[in-house]
């Protein structure tokens, strides 16, 4: 996985690519300083670092209040919070980005939000926090006993 990713990337920074043509001569930036001169990918790139950096922060303190009322009805809370929130991961990706958008379109209160990153916060995070419960399931249960 690493030997294709690298090619990929090194591609990225040179201007030619092939036989007998000296790495070191080729590498530029130039692809990406072109990328800088169109606002629309600037805005998308920005976007996708606020919903990874900014969105995950944000969803991460969700995971052990959601969590804790099930590990505190013991083991068969904690059964029935493994399967509840691994339906969305269960399902393909795309009927579940279906399901959202049926919640964004008919759901009232979130209609306003369904043009905003706030709705694809939201589905990422819902999607995903089956491997945020699955992380704070081991630790959770030993700090409810410490106190």
């Amino acid at each position: 996985m690493v030997i294709p990713l690298a090619g990929i990337t090194l591609r990225s920074f040179v201007e030619t690519w092939g036989e007998g043509i000296a790495l070191a001569e080729v590498l530029t930036l130039d692809h990406y300083r072109e990328l800088l001169e169109y606002p629309n990918v600037v805005r998308a790139m920005g976007q996708h670092l606020g919903i990874g950096l900014i969105g995950g922060a944000a969803a991460l303190p969700s995971t052990p209040p959601l969590r804790s009322p099930f590990i505190a009805a013991g083991r068969a809370g904690r059964g029935r919070s493994d399967y509840l929130v691994m339906v969305p991961r269960a399902m393909p990706g795309l009927v579940a980005g279906l399901a959202l958008l049926w919640v964004f379109l008919f759901f009232k209160p979130l209609t306003p939000l369904r043009e905003t990153l706030i709705s694809v916060w939201l589905a990422y995070t819902v999607v995903w926090l089956a491997y945020g419960m699955r992380l704070v399931s081991g630790t959770l249960p030993k700090i409810r006993s410490r106190n």
